[in-house]
């Protein structure tokens, strides 16, 4: 993608703060034909990990192990009027936040795809208690 460097910001920090602020992402993966699935995903940023779940229906969920991948995070966005600007020579644009992380995705056991689905449910639903019944934890 390309990023004027005016425009780029390479701080870990604020593109963690900004993915655990937006964690809805378009995940895409490439092959013969490329997939999306849109997801929310956990940064674990001590381990430099997004974790989060496909569906085993989801035909993606068939292609993503060791698949590169492509994470993206969208942010606010918003139509810029050339008449906002004080020159008269202005083109109309398109203002917008968005981190994009790439990697190779790993399939997990079903013991951490439930420890995931935990993480999620607790920074989803927090501060309630989680809905999921103990037969689907334990």
């Amino acid at each position: 993608m390309y990023i004027p460097a005016s425009f780029s910001v390479d701080d870990t920090e604020t593109l963690a703060a900004f993915v655990e602020a937006d964690p809805f992402a378009t995940l895409i993966s490439t092959g013969e034909v490329p997939e999306v699935t849109h997801l929310p995903l956990l940064l674990d940023a001590k381990a430099g990990e997004l974790l989060g779940h496909v569906a085993k229906a989801n035909p993606h969920a068939r292609r993503l192990d060791g698949a590169r991948t492509l994470a993206i995070f969208h942010g606010p966005h918003a139509y810029v009027s050339p008449s906002w600007y004080g020159t008269s020579v202005a083109v109309p644009t398109w203002n917008y936040a968005v981190v994009h992380v790439s990697g190779t995705s790993e399939l997990v056991s079903e013991a951490e795809t439930k420890d995931v689905l935990d993480r999620m449910v607790e920074k989803f639903e927090s501060p309630q208690p989680s809905p999921w019944p103990n037969q689907l934890r334990d």
